[in-house]
């Protein structure tokens, strides 16, 4: 009790912020030189133990000789720009050095899941968007970015990553379709120059009620704050569409018109919701690498890698349309029966097998044999 005047005095002048056990304050040497010595005193006795040589002091380079002369004696390090709360605080000439040591990390992850799309792109992407890009999405949140230092991201999306998804080179015109949102008939992965103009502006406009409130400007009002982040938010979202169309209307003119057809379908008839859903085996919503590469292919107009010239049962150029209707090849009945057989499997699982029987088909007897011969199909729905 007798301590506690004095480190309320202390942290008068000082702006605090406390993320867990993690604390920060922000003022002038002295004072943040007192609030320290009363945290390592008044912290013992609740547990709490300060370790100085863990301890950060960022500070201007003008007054590093200052600050080493205060906190030598009590073991904290000096610096001019440190990591904070996955962002960064300080110079501006560290900060760019921070900034590249996590572009060359998240260039890495994009190369590692360009290795796994060679076998399973659908995992890959679903990691990408869900995953990785959220990682570098925060920092452009808090830190501002300049978008030189991107370049190697973007670059080894567009030349590596992409290319990887969809079995085949890449043009710069599809790149810039496929960094769209899937809204706009892209893939869902964000060009990493677009959100870094996009994010810091939204952060510093969602967080202004917060803002005003650590400087002491104003009181702090949770309904405010929700709502300037409703606000923010939606602005933003505003923003970001129309910004992607206006890149997915100047597309098109560098394409042939059966692919802008195909575009205009993938966004006018919302045809997209394959791309956001999460590959499950237990959900039977993962696609293995063929099926994931041929949807992708059809999505933007482009040939199917692997496809053949021509149709092994017609002798036809084998194109997706005619794939899709050779009443020969076979698909069109593979896929009746996969339809059928998924009916039929959640029909058994809701009601029960017994509203689900096997069909019996009839069949002509084999030579020499009279009458017909039952055939037990696959189940259908009753």
């Amino acid at each position: 009790a007798s301590s506690a005047p004095s480190a309320s005095s202390s942290s008068a002048s000082l702006r605090q912020c406390w993320y867990a056990d993690d604390s920060s304050a922000l003022g002038k040497l002295h004072g943040i030189l007192v609030w320290f010595r009363a945290l390592r005193r008044i912290g013992l006795s609740y547990g709490y133990h300060p370790e100085a040589a863990k301890s950060f002091l960022v500070v201007k380079p003008e007054l590093k000789r200052i600050a080493r002369e205060l906190f030598e004696p009590e073991g904290v390090q000096i610096v001019t720009g440190k990591r904070f709360l996955g962002g960064y605080v300080g110079d501006e000439g560290v900060r760019a050095a921070f900034l590249c040591e996590k572009v060359e990390r998240w260039v890495r992850g994009v190369r590692a899941l360009t290795s796994a799309a060679r076998n399973f792109p659908h995992t890959a992407h679903a990691a990408m968007t869900r995953s990785l890009q959220m990682e570098w999405d925060y920092v452009f949140r808090i830190v501002l970015t300049d978008e030189c230092a991107l370049s190697p991201l973007r670059e080894a999306i567009a030349k590596e990553l992409l290319p990887a998804l969809l079995g085949g080179p890449v043009t710069p015109s599809e790149v810039d379709l496929m960094l769209l949102l899937v809204r706009h008939g892209g893939t869902g992965i964000r060009d990493p120059l677009d959100r870094t103009a996009a994010a810091y502006p939204a952060s510093r406009a969602s967080t202004k009620v917060v803002f005003k409130s650590v400087q002491g400007k104003a009181p702090f009002h949770p309904g405010d704050h929700r709502a300037t982040i409703r606000h923010a938010l939606t602005q933003s979202k505003q923003q970001q569409d129309v910004a992607h169309k206006t890149k997915r209307e100047a597309a098109p003119p560098h394409i042939d018109r059966r692919r802008h057809r195909v575009l205009s379908r993938s966004t006018e008839y919302k045809t997209s919701g394959w791309l956001t859903i999460l590959p499950s085996t237990d959900n039977n919503t993962g696609l293995d690498a063929a099926e994931f590469r041929d949807a992708l292919n059809m999505r933007y107009g482009r040939h199917p890698p692997g496809l053949a010239a021509r149709c092994d049962h017609c002798n036809q150029p084998l194109t997706v349309d005619h794939a899709l209707c050779c009443k020969r090849y076979g698909l069109v009945i593979r896929r009746h029966n996969e339809l059928r057989d998924t009916f039929a499997e959640l029909i058994g699982m809701v009601w029960g097998d017994a509203d689900v029987r096997r069909e019996v088909v009839l069949k002509e007897g084999e030579e020499g044999e009279g009458g017909t011969l039952p055939k037990t199909d696959r189940p259908s729905p009753s």
